[in-house]
């Protein structure tokens, strides 16, 4: 079964690929790109958008990694406050048995 989902995600990425050099075949005209206090030079279009593509990855990963460290942050919170309440039941436990 891994290998099953090995193969399907090799060949998912090798679509996406060939999905890219042809949408960079097909876009290859340049645009100018005016952001108000600065002007970048002509570049072609399937440059422009994979580096939007690159960025808006980016800003995801970073942002779910964030959401995630404060994830992991309270998870050992409330391991730590678990082991805290599983001694004091042990402590009553033992307590009451005396």
């Amino acid at each position: 079964m891994h290998r099953l989902k090995q193969l399907v995600m090799a060949l998912i990425l090798l679509l996406v690929l060939l999905l890219g050099v042809a949408f960079a075949a097909q876009n290859g005209t340049r645009v100018d790109v005016d952001l108000l206090l600065v002007q970048l030079p002509s570049t072609r279009l399937a440059t422009l958008v994979l580096i939007a593509f690159v960025a808006g990855g980016l800003a995801g990963l970073g942002s779910s990694s964030l959401a995630l460290a404060r994830m992991g942050l309270g998870r050992r919170r409330l391991e730590r406050q678990l082991e805290r309440c599983e001694r004091q039941l042990q402590e009553l436990r033992v307590g009451s048995k005396s």
